[in-house]
């Protein structure tokens, strides 16, 4: 009988003592990540560095960079969200954002590209920033001046054939 109660009280001894290693471990890992995001860059030229600014709900911001045709991460704590933003380099565009992820990451991307990125349980993500280099469009004051010119130029077509038609009569 003695080595029953004996075994059973090793037994609990054990179990009290796996339970407070498991519950330390937690405790420590209280700040463990539970969402790992990539940030993937696609441009037309390969080798150009790009910057994005992820701003956490909870701490402080972060800059990331990321080589085109390459990614790069960060981690979210369980309920914790993020906004990440693309710093656009002078002489380039941003043209899309796609992003794809597991159940557990809400991703939502506003009209501005920006991501809005919600852990809520153990998951992975990733989201994808295309860039491709701007071209040199006219900007709508240029358009407009070249409109009124054109408009100037058909009024004093007319007022040239009126003139004509007067001096004929």
């Amino acid at each position: 009988m003695r080595k029953v109660i004996a075994s059973i009280l090793s037994f609990f001894l054990f179990l009290f003592a796996i339970s407070s290693v498991f519950a330390d471990r937690a405790e420590a890992g209280g700040g463990q990540q539970a969402c790992s995001i990539a940030i993937a860059k696609e441009a037309t030229v390969a080798g150009i560095l790009f910057e994005f600014l992820v701003e956490p709900s909870v701490g402080d911001d972060l800059m990331i960079n990321t080589v085109s045709g390459s990614s790069t991460g960060f981690n979210l704590n369980f309920g914790q969200s993020a906004v990440v933003s693309e710093i656009v380099p002078e002489g380039w565009r941003l043209v899309d954002v796609t992003c794809e992820s597991g159940p557990g990451i809400a991703i939502i991307i506003d009209e501005e590209n920006n991501v809005l990125i919600n852990c809520l349980t153990v998951s992975e993500g990733v989201c994808t920033f295309t860039n491709v280099p701007a071209e040199n469009i006219p900007t709508l004051s240029e358009w407009g001046m070249i409109a009124a010119a054109g408009g100037l130029m058909i009024v004093g077509v007319w007022f040239a054939v009126r003139r004509r038609r007067g001096r004929a009569v």
